[in-house]
């Protein structure tokens, strides 16, 4: 007489970061730092672009699959420095900062969010090794 086999039960770490749940990693950095070739090496076929409100650099975003869960990774446009801050880097700044949900503060200032979509669960600042004083 054959048994019928037994099914293992494989316990998950809860809740998977799937759906609205799953996680927003920005990637942040100066320019020719290495964070679009992150991007690339990482991006699925479906990347979105866009603009940041009320400039004109641009940002890609994309759904990676880490293990079970799932990221949206954010390529956002060079920040050059956080001293003396132009508009666009204050724009990239605001998204980490805030992202779709302005703070009251704000309320003044023209305009919507800087991007569409919530604020970052996870930033991560790339850096040309080769440079590293100027880029920290």
């Amino acid at each position: 007489m054959k048994t019928a086999p037994h099914a293992t039960a494989i316990p998950l770490r809860t809740p998977l970061f799937r759906g609205e749940r799953r996680l927003r990693i920005a990637l942040v950095g100066m320019p020719n730092s290495g964070k679009s070739t992150l991007f690339q090496a990482v991006s699925s076929t479906s990347i979105r672009t866009g603009e940041l409100a009320g400039t004109h650099r641009a940002y890609g975003e994309c759904a990676v699959q880490i293990g079970l869960d799932e990221a949206r990774v954010i390529d956002l446009p060079s920040i050059h420095s956080l001293h003396h801050l132009e508009h666009d880097d204050r724009v990239t700044l605001q998204y980490l900062l805030w992202g779709d949900d302005l703070p009251p503060v704000s309320v003044h200032e023209p305009g919507g969010p800087p991007a569409p979509f919530s604020p970052p669960d996870v930033i991560i600042q790339v850096v040309d090794a080769t440079s590293l004083e100027r880029h920290l």
